[in-house]
C-alpha cells in the first residue's frame, strides 16, 4: 500500500513541475567550494515508517568541466534513511536557469532510467548533504 501511495505522489508531482516555482524554498547550505546551493521545501517533508520523503532544489552556481551547460538548477524528490545517512533520488527535473526558472532541460523518474541508478547513496555528516540530512531528519 505504501508503494502505491508513493508511486501516485511521484506521478502527480513529476507531471506538474509548475508547482516547483510556487514553493517557498528554504536555503539549507552552500557547498564548501561555492558551486552549489541546496534548498528544501520544508512543508513537503514527510516521515513514513523509517524513511523521510521530501522535495529539494539545487542551484548550480558554478558549472564544472563536463557539466551540462543547459542545466543551472534542479528539483528532486528524495527518500532519506536517517539512521544510515543514505539517500535515493526518485525524480529529477532540470532547468536552464537558476532558481528553477527557464525551460525544462530534462525530466525523469530515476528508476525508469535504470535500477542501477536507484541505489542508496551514503553521505557523510560533514558534507553539504549531511546538512540537508540534519534538517530533514528533524521531522518526526
Amino acid at each position: 500500500m505504501k508503494k502505491l501511495i508513493l508511486t501516485l505522489v511521484v506521478i502527480l508531482f513529476s507531471t506538474n513541475t509548475l508547482f516547483a516555482k510556487q514553493i517557498k524554498w528554504t536555503k539549507i547550505v552552500t557547498t564548501e567550494d561555492r558551486t552549489t546551493e541546496f534548498y528544501l521545501d520544508k512543508k513537503s517533508i514527510r516521515k513514513v515508517g523509517e524513511f523521510h520523503y521530501f522535495w529539494m532544489m539545487s542551484d548550480y552556481l558554478i558549472l564544472e568541466e563536463g557539466d551540462n551547460p543547459d542545466t543551472k538548477s534542479s528539483i528532486t524528490f528524495n527518500i532519506i534513511n536517517c539512521k544510515t545517512n543514505e539517500l535515493k533520488r526518485v525524480t529529477m527535473t532540470t532547468f536552464t536557469l537558476n532558481n528553477v526558472k527557464g525551460k525544462i532541460s530534462s525530466d525523469f523518474i530515476v528508476p525508469d532510467l535504470g535500477m542501477d541508478l536507484f541505489q542508496w547513496r551514503f553521505y557523510s555528516e560533514e558534507t553539504a548533504f549531511g546538512m540537508v540530512f540534519k534538517e530533514v531528519c528533524k521531522v518526526n
